[in-house]
């Protein structure tokens, strides 16, 4: 998210607005990190028959927090890198096409070949993800924008309009007694 708002407000080259990106997010994230890990930590050294038990969930925590600073830090700004591209620019159309077709081949040999070799399930699934693809390329890609650029910000006008509605007069106070009461009846 820090990536793309970089991005697009400071109009950086994707490489230069991913590092920015994940230097400004690195202190915050990693101190995040740590003081959650921070109570675990001595778990990991209990002693005798529950020290034992209870060893691995420790053990796991720190090792999938530990795993998602490598994420943070180092695959999502190399993603961002590879996957971003800036909308606004126009496509090469025939680099896209020739693209297209060369996935298109390239699935497709596989898929032969996981019918020879590894019976109907290797085929098949490469058949899946090639029209995943295809499905992906001339469609879902546009639903997508449409979604990004119409659907959505409608939605998040629609709820700023009630917040603005409700926040007015006497509301606030209303929609809390009416909160409350919502919640004692759900109970």
């Amino acid at each position: 998210e820090n990536t793309h708002r970089i991005f697009h407000k400071e109009r950086l080259p994707i490489k230069e607005a991913a590092k920015k990106a994940a230097g400004e997010v690195f202190m915050p994230v990693l101190s995040g990190t740590m003081t959650t890990l921070a109570p675990f930590i001595p778990l990991a050294f209990w002693k005798g028959i529950v020290g034992k038990f209870m060893f691995f969930l420790p053990v796991t925590l720190i090792i999938t927090l530990l795993a998602s600073l490598l994420v943070a830090y180092i695959i999502n700004p190399v993603f961002a890198v590879d996957f971003m591209e800036d909308e606004h620019a126009e496509e090469d159309k025939e680099k896209s096409a020739r693209g297209v077709k060369r996935t298109t081949l390239v699935l497709g040999i596989v898929a032969v070949l996981g019918y020879l070799l590894g019976g109907f399930g290797t085929g098949n699934f490469v058949l899946t993800l090639l029209g995943l693809y295809l499905m992906h390329h001339y469609w879902l890609r546009h639903v997508i924008v449409v979604f990004q650029t119409k659907t959505w910000p409608g939605v998040q006008n629609a709820y700023e309009r009630v917040v603005k509605y409700l926040l007015q007069g006497k509301r606030p106070r209303n929609t809390i007694f009416a909160t409350i009461a919502l919640l004692i009846f759900s109970f």
